[in-house]
C-alpha cells in the first residue's frame, strides 16, 4: 500500500472558495448565450451556478473519500499501522462525515433546482442561489474538524514504509551501526543514509533484489525490541509490525569489532529476544569482518571487501525461490492451477 499519493486535504473554505470561483467563471463564459428573455437567461445562468458549486463538492469530496484506503480491507500490516498511530474511530468517523455532507449537497441541489425552474422574478432566482450557497456553507463548516482530522491522518500515513506485502520480505535486524544499511546498499539498489554513528536509522529503510526470476523486498528496521510495545516509539512499533506481518526471514546482523558502540553481549541479547520474537527463518551474520574484533559463529560479511556478499545474496534468493514453490503447492492443493 503506497499512502505517498494521497493528496493534501484542504480545509472547508479553500473547496467553497473553489467552487464558488468556478460557479462565477462558468456564468461569465455564457454571459452571451441567447434566451427569451432576461429572466430565462437569468435562471439558465443560475442554474449553471447551483450546478456548478454542487459538482465541485461533490467531486472534491469524493474524490478525498476514494483516495482514502478502507481500513478493514488492508493486508494486516498497514490495519494494524493505522490504528497504532491514529484515532480509528475518529477517522472513520471523518470519512462518514464527508460522506454525509456529499449527500446533502447533492439533496438540496435537487431541492434548489426545483425552486429556481419554478421561480418567476429575477430576484426569485437570486435568493434561491444565495439560499443554496449558505446551505452549503453551512453544511461544509459542519465539516471543517474532519477534514482536518482527514489531513493530520494523511500526514501520518505518508510517513507510513511503501512495504509490497506481496514480495518475499527479509528484515535486516540488528543495533544500530552494525552495518545493515551498509548491507542494504550492496545487496541492493537502496541508498539509505550511511554514516559512523549511531541511531543513523530513523526510519524504515527498503532495497529490492532484482533477480531475473525472482525479486526480493529487503527492510532495514531499527529498534532493540527490548521493551512493551506499548512503550515503543512509533519507528519501534513499525519495525515490531513489519517482523510480525511482513517478514518472511531475518538476516540478524552482528558487529563483532564492537565499533558500532554496543557489546559483542548485548548484541547476543538482542539475537535471544527477536529469536523469541520471531519463529520464521533467521540467517546469522558479522558484518565488519575486515576490522579486528571478536568472532561469532555467523556467516563472515565485509561490505568494504566484499567478502560473503555472494553468499548472503545467494541464501535469500534460496529461501525465497523455496517460499515461492511452497505457495505454488498450496494454491495447487487448494484447487488452484499454478501454472497459468
Amino acid at each position: 500500500m503506497n499512502f505517498q499519493t494521497l493528496q493534501k486535504v484542504e480545509d472547508s473554505d479553500f473547496y467553497l472558495g473553489l467552487a464558488f470561483r468556478t460557479a462565477k467563471e462558468r456564468a461569465e463564459a455564457m454571459r452571451l448565450l441567447k434566451a427569451r428573455s432576461k429572466e430565462a437567461k437569468s435562471k439558465k445562468l443560475e442554474m449553471l451556478k447551483l450546478a456548478a458549486v454542487r459538482k465541485s463538492l461533490h467531486d472534491r469530496l469524493t474524490a478525498i473519500l476514494k483516495a482514502f484506503p478502507s481500513v478493514d480491507s488492508l493486508p494486516p500490516l498497514y490495519n494494524e499501522l493505522i490504528k497504532i498511530s491514529l484515532d480509528y474511530g475518529d477517522l472513520k468517523q471523518s470519512l462518514g462525515a464527508l460522506n454525509w455532507a456529499v449527500g446533502q449537497i447533492d439533496r438540496i441541489h435537487g431541492q434548489h433546482a426545483t425552486q429556481l425552474k419554478q421561480a418567476v422574478h429575477i430576484s426569485q432566482m437570486n435568493a434561491v442561489r444565495k439560499a443554496f450557497y449558505g446551505r452549503v456553507s453551512s453544511i461544509m463548516k459542519q465539516i471543517s474538524g474532519p477534514l482536518k482530522y482527514l489531513e493530520h491522518s494523511r500526514r501520518v500515513m505518508k510517513a507510513f514504509p511503501n512495504i509490497k506485502t506481496s514480495l518475499f520480505t527479509v528484515a535486516l535486524v540488528g543495533y544500530p551501526n552494525v552495518g545493515k544499511s551498509s548491507l542494504l546498499q550492496a545487496l541492493t539498489t537502496a541508498k539509505p543514509e550511511v554514516k559512523d554513528y549511531p541511531f543513523t536509522t530513523k526510519n524504515i529503510n527498503l532495497g529490492y533484489m532484482n533477480m531475473p526470476e525472482i525479486r526480493v523486498q529487503l527492510v532495514d528496521v531499527p529498534g532493540t525490541f527490548d521493551r512493551s510495545f506499548e512503550e515503543m516509539n512509533n519507528i519501534e512499533k513499525q519495525s515490531m509490525l513489519v517482523l510480525k506481518h511482513a517478514s518472511h526471514a531475518l538476516v540478524f546482523v552482528y558487529d563483532g569489532s564492537e565499533t558500532c558502540g554496543y557489546a559483542l553481549s548485548e548484541q547476543k541479547a538482542l539475537h535471544a529476544r527477536v529469536t523469541r520474537l520471531f519463529k520464521g527463518t533467521i540467517i546469522t551474520v558479522q558484518t565488519k569482518c575486515d576490522l579486528p574484533g571478536k568472532s561469532i559463529k555467523a556467516m563472515q560479511v565485509s561490505v568494504k571487501s566484499k567478502e560473503g556478499l555472494k553468499q548472503l545474496k545467494d541464501e535469500i534468493v534460496g529461501l525465497a525461490h523455496k517460499h515461492e514453490a511452497q505457495s505454488k503447492y498450496k494454491d495447487y492443493k487448494h484447487g488452484d492451477n499454478p501454472v497459468k
